[in-house]
């Protein structure tokens, strides 16, 4: 999925929560970007996707531009492009069987104000 697809009206929204939909697209910087000028000031950013993994969440991978997030590096991309009031949590962790071994893949929540 690219960036271009989402054509939201700018400083038009006072919350966008976007779930497990980021690890989708490729270049995330200009979405991310994209959500920023959507936002009205003063307006908030919610974002719940995966933790960093080895790509073996998906069982079938067509589709999937990242295989997870760093947090604090994707905290760092949001504060550059303006949000501020960042924070993070592990609000989910899907367990699935991988093997003989049942697998964990956390899921975080980064909230953000746009200034």
């Amino acid at each position: 999925m690219t960036a271009d697809r989402w054509l939201l009206p700018a400083a038009a929204y006072d919350l966008l929560f976007v779930s497990m939909v980021l690890h989708h697209v490729a270049d995330t910087d200009a979405l991310l970007r994209h959500f920023h000028e959507a936002l009205a000031p003063g307006g908030y950013l919610a974002l719940a996707d995966l933790e960093k993994e080895d790509g073996s969440f998906h069982d079938h991978p067509q589709g999937i531009a990242h295989h997870g997030f760093d947090r604090q590096a994707l905290m760092a991309s949001l504060q550059q492009l303006g949000f501020g009031d960042l924070r993070d949590i592990t609000v989910h962790t899907i367990l699935k069987e991988r093997g003989k071994e049942i697998r964990t893949y956390p899921v975080f929540l980064i909230t953000g104000e746009k200034a």
